[in-house]
């Protein structure tokens, strides 16, 4: 099984790396500074030196079961707005552009809980809606993000499984992020296998 991971030095994507490699698959990451890499590539990732902003691994997709889409531009007190954008929204863009062409048949795209109204009495779940004014500049590039690869879900038939079973997802911290996509890796693992869509 081959997961290609984009963010893979990133806050959440070196803890999904983490999680794949404990679960036995093949890994990919798509990194900017493979010198930042070199523990993953020594624990036997195969590292993808890259840019979502400039998207010429279309390539490297090619056998991949399940892309996990982590890349992203996030920080306190914005200089480059321009950028944000840039990787948020047209990173986003062309990472899918480049999963459809190559026709990966899974994709995890990482929103962000900014995007959803919670308070403590009331948490968001899995069929929350996104607020359509976001007040912060990291998740006001992640709205189009999440849109675009909602609209995507659906032009490939693809059903969303929260608002079918109600799915609440709580994660607050990477350690807890990771458990859960080991869970799913689990499930979607067996699933893939008896599709007979990937290899061992």
């Amino acid at each position: 099984m081959r997961a290609f991971v984009t963010g893979g030095t990133g806050l959440i994507g070196r803890h999904v790396v983490d999680a794949l490699l404990a679960g036995g698959w093949e890994v990919w990451a798509l990194v900017r500074d493979p010198a930042r890499a070199a523990d993953l590539a020594a624990r036997g990732v195969r590292i993808v030196p890259g840019d979502v902003t400039r998207p010429d691994f279309v390539h490297d997709l090619a056998g991949v079961d399940v892309l996990f889409h982590h890349a992203a531009w996030f920080e306190v007190g914005v200089r480059d707005y321009q950028a944000m954008y840039d990787v948020n929204v047209a990173g986003t863009v062309n990472v899918l552009s480049l999963a459809r062409q190559e026709n990966v048949p899974r994709i995890v795209v990482t929103s962000t809980a900014g995007l959803f109204p919670s308070s403590r009495a009331r948490p968001a779940t899995g069929t929350a809606a996104p607020s359509p004014h976001p007040d912060d500049p990291h998740a006001v590039t992640k709205l189009p993000t999440h849109e675009g690869a909602v609209k995507a879900m659906h032009s490939r038939d693809l059903v969303d499984r929260r608002s079918q079973d109600n799915t609440e997802i709580i994660a607050s911290s990477p350690e807890q992020f990771a458990a859960f996509i080991n869970a799913e890796l689990a499930r979607w693992s067996k699933v893939i296998r008896e599709a007979g869509l990937g290899a061992e």
